[in-house]
């Protein structure tokens, strides 16, 4: 074989190892974004004190990302410029 099949050959395989890798890091997107909704979910339907309280004791990220989004909803958080989440004037 050549030289140049070798080459072709390395991409090829470095290639489908890059799609594959890929693929996985997206579905393991997709299931995160669908754990987070899930728990969105559940939470949408509890007071405002117990979404502030339960985002406080939040252990997961997850967990944590669903009650920022919810507060988000509420109007108790809002982004910045930057995208950074920060209180704004509304009171529980």
């Amino acid at each position: 074989m050549s030289f140049w099949k070798n080459v072709g050959k390395v991409a090829t395989s470095v290639g489908k190892v890059a799609t594959n890798v890929a693929m996985h890091l997206l579905e393991e997107a997709q299931k995160k974004e669908e754990r987070i909704n899930k728990i969105q979910s559940r939470v949408s339907e509890k007071s405002d004190e117990e979404v502030v309280r339960k985002h406080k004791n939040a252990t997961f990220s997850e967990e944590k990302q669903a009650y920022v989004r919810e507060l988000e909803e509420r109007g108790y958080l809002s982004r910045d410029s930057e995208g950074k989440y920060q209180r704004t004037n509304k009171t529980l």
